[in-house]
């Protein structure tokens, strides 16, 4: 009986953790994975990298050099799946003998057909952002 009743209190309360990072989690999408409403948004995006080298100059980096057309849509619409592919681009620069390297992106997202907006604050180095249960500050609040 304890393992019935540790198992549907785990199905009730991962699908509304969303509600703890305030804000839209159609938006942010900090507690969306496992939610009941996965499929009642719609998020369109484009992203653009921009690598900051250390001799001052700064490179445009295409998500399509890394990702296929179908992980790239995926992609520009999950602020933790931008975060990680920032990353990537990060350690593969620091790994040709680019370091330090900043690495920041622009991206746009039309969430449930409005406008496209930035979703993620383009000042910011996502090489020194680290993903986690916390809530996002370098995430924009969603569009009214």
């Amino acid at each position: 009986m304890v393992a019935v009743g540790v198992y549907c209190l785990v199905q009730v309360l991962v699908p509304l953790r969303g509600h703890l990072y305030g804000g839209s989690v159609l938006w942010h999408e900090q507690g969306m994975r496992y939610a009941w409403r996965v499929l009642v948004r719609a998020k369109h995006g484009s992203v653009r990298y921009r690598a900051e080298l250390p001799d001052g100059r700064e490179i445009s980096v295409s998500p399509r050099q890394y990702l296929t057309l179908e992980q790239e849509r995926e992609m520009a619409g999950q602020p933790d799946l931008i975060l990680q592919l920032a990353h990537h681009i990060g350690h593969e620069l620091r790994a040709r003998g680019h370091a330090p390297v900043r690495v920041r992106v622009d991206a746009r997202v039309a969430l449930n057909g409005r406008a496209p907006v930035r979703m993620i604050d383009p000042s910011v180095d996502l090489m020194s952002v680290e993903d986690g249960l916390a809530k996002a500050t370098w995430i924009t609040p969603a569009p009214p």
